[in-house]
């Protein structure tokens, strides 16, 4: 801390730019999926995102979740399919 200024480190400043393109291509996608096809099925898809992390979380980190969050996850899923 300088003069009561936090100095920000070059890799959180990249991982903020990271996220925001992130951000800005995912919502690029929904907003052309919107426009080619149905909405609903734009956002039955979309409501799959909480699965993602949720997987991740599981696969590199070892995460442990109830057998109800990896039931529910599942029935997302499915109702997709």
């Amino acid at each position: 801390m300088i003069d009561g200024l936090f100095l920000r480190s070059p890799c959180r400043f990249l991982a903020g730019r990271r996220r925001r393109v992130v951000d800005l291509v995912g919502s690029a996608a929904f907003t052309r999926g919107r426009q080619l096809g149905l909405v609903s099925i734009v956002i039955a898809v979309s409501a799959t995102f909480p699965v993602l992390p949720t997987a991740g979380g599981m696969f590199a980190f070892g995460e442990r979740h109830a057998p109800t969050q990896v039931v529910g996850a599942g029935l997302v899923i499915a109702g997709l399919i």
